[in-house]
């Protein structure tokens, strides 16, 4: 395993946490998912750290990001957090790579701020077709998420690992220890703050808006919906015909979680996507 040195930076707020492979190379921010911390980009930085300067930072309420105000978890305080991050370190014209709740956030700032970022890279983004946006199902997607994600902190670590080794069979061991220790760090208080809002952040996002007014090359790498992956095709065309400069990569025995299910594929998708910016 390479080891990063581990750094923090005072912005939006927050004190937040990340490695950084360093260099000057073109720089990379990955942009983790809800419930997972920046080590979980750890494998796509080792492959890519000889050509790029990788950023990988923790979102708040994950990590060992800490909040000292303004303790609202929306995905438009995920992106203030983002752009106030590149601002801090000076980065411009950054690529950003997000998962899920990370590729949202990453759109949300290539809409909002063209001008720091180069090209986006989103594994499965939490976009869905249709939205019930209910409060009775937001109360009870929150409780799932909590009573899930509790449940598996008062495991041990060895239940832990069996149960996950059961559950993510294409999972290697060095996904497997940093999901582990993201879990162990994730700050069950932003249940609180997700019920104040009565906004579910990985449902909010109005992204038909958001995917119109992105300016620069994008990758949207997607999965299999029977395995759990959230991008679907109907969406992936629709998103395309929104924003041609859209590309959709789809890859065949992964779910939601695309580069830990089959990582040799989607770096295959990657690698030649970087090499033409």
């Amino acid at each position: 395993m390479v080891h990063w040195p581990s750094q923090t930076v005072e912005a939006n707020g927050l004190t937040i946490h990340y490695l950084r492979t360093g260099g000057e190379k073109p720089p990379i921010v990955f942009l983790h998912g809800f419930y997972d911390n920046g080590l979980n980009g750890r494998r796509v930085a080792e492959t890519l750290a000889r050509d790029f300067d990788i950023l990988l930072p923790d979102a708040r309420f994950h990590g060992l990001t800490s909040i000292e105000q303004t303790p609202g978890f929306t995905y438009q305080d995920l992106a203030n957090d983002t752009i106030a991050l590149l601002e801090a370190l000076g980065m411009q014209q950054a690529i950003l790579m997000g998962h899920s709740m990370g590729a949202s956030n990453a759109a949300v700032v290539a809409a909002q701020r063209p001008d720091l970022v180069r090209a986006l890279v989103l594994e499965d983004p939490a976009w869905w077709e249709t939205q019930d946006e209910s409060d009775e199902h937001h109360k009870i997607e929150v409780e799932h998420w909590k009573t899930y994600i509790q449940s598996q902190k008062d495991l041990s670590h060895e239940d832990r690992l069996e149960q996950a080794q059961f559950e993510q069979p294409l999972w290697t061991t060095d996904d497997l220890g940093p999901w582990m220790t993201a879990q162990d760090q994730f700050d069950m208080a932003v249940f609180g703050h997700i019920a104040d809002s009565l906004q579910v952040p990985w449902r909010q996002t109005p992204w038909r808006e958001v995917v119109a007014r992105i300016t620069c090359p994008s990758l949207i790498i997607t999965g299999e919906n029977q395995r759990g992956a959230i991008v679907t095709p109907s969406l992936a065309s629709e998103l395309q015909q929104i924003n041609p400069r859209c590309q959709v990569v789809h890859i065949e025995g992964a779910g939601h979680n695309i580069r830990r299910d089959r990582f040799a594929h989607f770096m295959n998708a990657v690698t030649p996507f970087l090499k033409e910016l």
